[in-house]
């Protein structure tokens, strides 16, 4: 392998700038851009805004790459992170 691509991106609950939540809409530009490695902010589970979808396990289902979810904050309405996908497997 030569190069490893990378993407961050804040993905704002899955809410676009249309104010419309739609999270296949967010799958698929990670797909056509094909990262080996994504970084994604404003990620959450569980909140009415975005259907109660568990947002980084569709994500990485949806995708097929492995991922790691780490909470920065937790409310009685839902949970907030940032989610690493990955080609790779993740050691630590």
């Amino acid at each position: 392998m030569d190069s490893i691509k990378v993407m961050s991106y804040n993905i704002h609950s899955g809410i676009g700038r249309d104010g419309v939540y739609n999270l296949e809409r967010i799958r698929d530009v990670i797909a056509r851009e094909n990262p080996d490695i994504i970084a994604l902010q404003e990620v959450d589970i569980g909140l009415k805004k975005s259907h109660f979808d568990d947002q980084p396990m569709r994500l990485s289902d949806e995708l097929k790459l492995y991922s790691y979810f780490c909470l920065t904050r937790v409310t009685e309405k839902g949970t907030y992170g940032i989610l690493t996908l990955c080609r790779f497997p993740i050691i630590e």
